[in-house]
């Protein structure tokens, strides 16, 4: 039954172990898709900035990689980039919408409607915010 009982408690010992490894093992391998998602989303923002059509997406991306940047191996067509864009595009509004709630600066709306002479209407609405800055500086020293 010693022998039984001190089996048993290497076995749990080596399990530990190899959970711990693969666990490490894939942090690291999460860390590294992480980092590739990232990339392409940084991309795909570049574009959105750049007024860049998505048209030119596959080849941006072929243009990165050329320079060693790794961007996996999908999301490379102008509808992968969309939908990027349309993630990207709903969690900037939102936290701009969280921001504006939260915060005591003052903002303005402005409309201005206008007919042309063809008879269309446009309305244009200017919105104004005034921003706050804080800047964290942490020593190094």
């Amino acid at each position: 039954m010693a022998v039984l009982a001190a089996l048993q408690t290497s076995q749990k010992e080596d399990i530990r172990e190899i959970f711990k490894a693969l666990q490490a093992r894939n942090e690291q391998r999460d860390e590294g898709l992480l980092q590739v998602t990232s990339n392409m989303m940084r991309t795909v923002y570049y574009e959105v900035r750049t007024n860049t059509p998505f048209l030119s997406h596959p080849k941006l991306v072929e243009l990165q990689q050329f320079h060693g940047v790794n961007l996996g191996f999908h999301h490379y067509s102008r509808q992968s980039a969309t939908s990027m864009m349309e993630t990207i595009s709903g969690e900037m509004h939102s936290a701009l919408l969280t921001h504006l709630k939260e915060s005591d600066t003052p903002f303005s709306i402005i409309l201005d409607g206008s007919t042309s002479k063809n008879m269309f209407h446009y309305l244009i609405v200017l919105f104004q915010a005034m921003e706050t800055i804080e800047l964290l500086f942490t020593s190094t020293n």
